[in-house]
């Protein structure tokens, strides 16, 4: 993977300084669009090389694969479904869900709610309801791509987005956040800001100098396993995620990427489950190699509701460190006094509330589109 191209906003003094975004997860990308509409100057900065964070999609077997479920519920927030139908210009499959839980190592739960399968994109995207309850919309190209799409539009309207850029702290002088310290490939430097935005995970926010933080975290593994499915035969359990409360388990989560798109993954030979693991420093499991994990994953496929035995074809593993926070262990920090300039993307408004910004428009905006 090749280098992202930084390009490095001017330095500008006053109030002319951008606000910047740390985070170009949902959350930031919502807040710099929020922003944006305020008439603000945007830059965000994104430690991965591509936008959405862990609802990003990544290129598996000719077929873009989300990180986290494909999909969004029909009972989202109002107005929810209709951008995602917006930003995947219409080109959704619909579903009904389907979800089950482990425990006592078995799944439990009903297979199919009740409801049918859903009228096509094309009908959908005219309806003045787009989904039930019991509803998931799943963009064909993955949420990858709406995230793609979204930063262009952003990037259209005059923000500046850094990817392949780490925010590592921020520069704070009188009480006040002067920027955000940034490590990329050319080293550490500060963007110079007239606020930031903290749109990172609570676990990972950014401190003032001085402060401490006590923030414990996982290291999350997508095993991918690509299964034998002759004559397109459904393989998997019959739910579109599989939740695991079961403690003997490593798994936490396995998902069917067929029962999420049926008609876009209908013609290949091969299915996808998708297994989710997660890993605490020191922990045996996190020593594991690839195959390793595969093996792992394999061997409690049938306590996770797949009733028959599947061939793995191949396997590919996403790592994503220290992404999941460690359950129940909240962060600690001190002091609490946050300086001026900084706002947490959670706690909204944003900047420049007081002056052109709707306080409610922004708390708004800034909430994060609804991703597992």
């Amino acid at each position: 993977m090749s280098a992202p191209t930084l390009t490095r906003p001017q330095a500008r003094a006053g109030t002319d300084l951008p606000i910047v975004v740390a985070g170009g997860g949902s959350r930031g990308l919502a807040a710099a669009e929020a922003l944006l509409d305020a008439g603000r100057s945007v830059v965000v900065v994104e430690a991965a090389d591509a936008v959405g964070g862990l609802a990003r999609s990544v290129e598996l077997w000719g077929l873009p694969h989300s990180l986290a479920a494909p999909g969004v519920p029909g009972s989202a927030a109002a107005g929810v479904p209709a951008q995602w139908l917006d930003l995947a210009g219409g080109h959704v499959e619909r579903t009904a869900a389907h979800r089950a839980t482990v425990r006592g190592g078995r799944p439990t739960g009903p297979a199919r709610p009740a409801g049918r399968l859903a009228r096509s994109a094309a009908r959908l995207a005219g309806a003045p309801a787009l989904a039930g309850r019991h509803d998931v919309l799943s963009p064909v190209a993955g949420t990858g791509a709406l995230w793609a799409e979204l930063a262009r539009r952003l990037r259209a309207r005059g923000a500046v987005l850094l990817l392949g850029a780490t925010a590592v702290g921020l520069q704070v002088q009188d009480g006040r956040v002067r920027g955000l310290c940034v490590r990329d490939a050319a080293g550490e430097h500060v963007v110079a800001a007239r606020a930031v935005v903290d749109a990172l995970p609570a676990h990972r926010r950014l401190l003032a100098p001085g402060a401490v933080a006590v923030a414990r975290s996982l290291d999350t593994h997508l095993v991918h396993l690509l299964v034998d499915a002759p004559d397109g035969a459904p393989v998997g359990p019959p739910a579109h995620e599989v939740t695991v409360e079961d403690p003997s388990l490593r798994t936490r989560r396995l998902t069917a990427a067929r029962a999420w798109r049926p008609r876009a993954l209908a013609g290949p030979a091969g299915a996808v489950l998708r297994a989710e693991l997660r890993t605490a420093a020191g922990d045996e499991v996190a020593t594991l190699d690839d195959a390793a994990l595969r093996d792992l994953v394999v061997a409690e496929l049938p306590a996770l509701g797949v009733t028959r035995p599947v061939r793995v074809l191949e396997h590919a593993v996403v790592h994503l460190p220290a992404s999941a926070p460690v359950p129940g262990a909240a962060l600690t920090e001190v002091p609490g006094a946050l300086p001026v300039g900084l706002v947490r993307a959670e706690d909204g408004p944003v900047p420049g509330a007081g002056d052109g910004l709707p306080a409610g428009r922004a708390a708004a905006a800034l909430l994060p589109l609804p991703v597992r």
